[in-house]
């Protein structure tokens, strides 16, 4: 379930690449409530929330897009933005380090990882060690829907055509425009991401200013929990076949992160689990947090043992491990089922 972006009348930059407004962007320039947002999907993104989120933003889509078209306040705002968007956007173009560092002067917390390894929860529990009031910023910003820009299998090496490349920049671009207005004060952020799939980039930009927090779980609890938020569809008539595309999936994403290597941001890999736990409680006594971070929520299920303890299914995990290790990088096996 992807975000539908907003292409604009506003965008007439004589460009050859095709940009598109993320829908996040007018979200907040039209004045909505960030907390509705997260009421509606709330953390867990069981029990049909993660559907209803979704539903809740298409509506919102074509709110926006007829605002846009009957609004000159919210358009004129909407311009002012994109002034400032491509201002950046060519600064990177040029290298202006000078001027992309007014937009990095943060800590940036980035979360990692394939779908249903506790990432949201990892974003309210580092946000409430750093005090970061993520609930009064926009969910379609700060949470995986931004970049919008569809790396996910099979093409995974896609972005970097240079369409593809400039259009994902534009979408980073406008990140960094965002916080720096909402939260310019702000001494660290912390974002759910999809930039598993594009690390080489992330990298470039953010260098030694990201912290990437990589949620790591066993890939038959991935696939159980995606069956039942409705992530595989509402109907799944072969479970193994199914189990098969959770595993690819779960390899393609761990692969991807390290595939150019190691990046200059530390990465920090987190196991579901007790291992989660104990990040928290470290990452909470560091930062002398005045709260104490809530545990790891572990459902109990049956799972075909046969399968996922099968040579195929280790073997595959393994793999994983082995690439990281050729980066001189530890990646955390999941041996127990959580």
């Amino acid at each position: 379930m992807h975000t539908k972006s907003l292409n604009v009348a506003a965008i007439n930059q004589n460009l050859d690449w095709n940009f598109a407004v993320h829908y996040g962007v007018v979200e907040y320039l039209a004045g909505y409530d960030p907390a509705e947002a997260w009421n509606v999907r709330g953390i867990s993104g069981r029990g049909g929330s993660s559907q209803k989120y979704f539903d809740y933003r298409q509506e919102k889509v074509v709110e926006l897009e007829d605002q846009l078209k009957n609004s000159q306040e919210l358009q004129n705002k909407l311009d002012d933005f994109l002034e400032e968007c491509f201002t950046l956007f060519n600064a990177f173009r040029d290298e202006n380090q000078q001027m992309i560092d007014q937009y990095l002067d943060k800590e940036f917390y980035f979360i990692l990882g394939a779908d249903r390894t506790g990432g949201t929860f990892m974003l309210k529990e580092l946000s409430r060690a750093l005090d970061w009031s993520y609930q009064n910023l926009h969910m379609s910003i700060l949470h995986e829907h931004m970049p919008d820009f569809d790396i996910e299998e099979p093409d995974a090496i896609g972005w970097r055509k240079p369409d593809n490349y400039y259009y994902l920049l534009f979408q980073i671009v406008q990140f960094l425009v965002y916080i720096n207005r909402v939260v310019p004060e702000e001494e660290y952020v912390v974002k759910k991401t999809r930039f598993s799939k594009c690390m080489q980039l992330i990298d470039y930009i953010f260098g030694d200013k990201a912290y990437y927090i990589v949620t790591v779980r066993h890939p038959a609890a991935i696939n159980a929990s995606r069956m039942e938020t409705g992530a595989t569809g509402e109907v799944v008539d072969d479970v193994k076949r199914e189990g098969k595309r959770t595993l690819y999936l779960w390899q393609t994403v761990y692969r991807e992160i390290v595939r150019d290597g190691q990046p200059e941001g530390l990465i920090l890999p987190i196991q579901f689990g007790s291992g989660m736990d104990e990040f928290l409680a470290d990452f909470f006594a560091h930062h002398n947090a005045s709260v104490e971070p809530d545990k790891c929520h572990i459902t109990e299920r049956d799972y075909d043992y046969d399968f996922w303890t099968s040579d195929y299914v280790v073997n595959s995990m393994e793999w994983v491990r082995m690439l990281w290790q050729l980066h001189e990088l530890e990646f955390p096996v999941p041996e127990e089922i959580l």
